[in-house]
């Protein structure tokens, strides 16, 4: 009888402790992608991920798999989606996760001598070029 109420009581507490894991589900969604070089457009494995959710100092940070891929579940909402890499110039986008849905996000890099290549190009005097 005492082994009965012992599993009984285990029982009831887990799924006390499941029920709001299983409402929460609903309202969320997921952010999946990938991470590529933009030159050759090959996976980038060693990127980090920064989310912040919009609104919140909230920060969650992830490294992508070994081949660029990720798929994160998330709470409905706004969010800024950092993309980082050694070598490589950093990438943002804003995104919404919407409940139930997967949004999808394809971040492709530019070294960081690519990056400084397209600054200088986008610092150019039109004005200069007309001569």
């Amino acid at each position: 009888m005492r082994k009965t109420c012992l599993s009984f009581i285990v029982v009831l507490i887990s799924f006390c402790c499941l029920a709001p894991a299983q409402e929460d589900s609903k309202d969320q969604g997921t952010l999946s992608g990938a991470v590529a070089r933009r030159a050759s457009n090959s996976p980038l494995g060693s990127a980090m991920l920064y989310i912040q959710h919009e609104g919140t100092s909230e920060l969650l940070s992830t490294r992508v798999g070994n081949v660029g891929q990720f798929e994160i579940p998330l709470p409905a909402g706004e969010y800024n989606v950092f993309v980082v890499a050694q070598g490589y110039a950093p990438a943002c986008k804003k995104v919404t996760i919407a409940p139930r849905k997967t949004e999808h996000f394809v971040a492709r890099l530019n070294t960081d001598t690519e990056a400084e290549s397209m600054e200088k190009i986008e610092k150019v005097d039109p004005d200069a070029l007309i001569r």
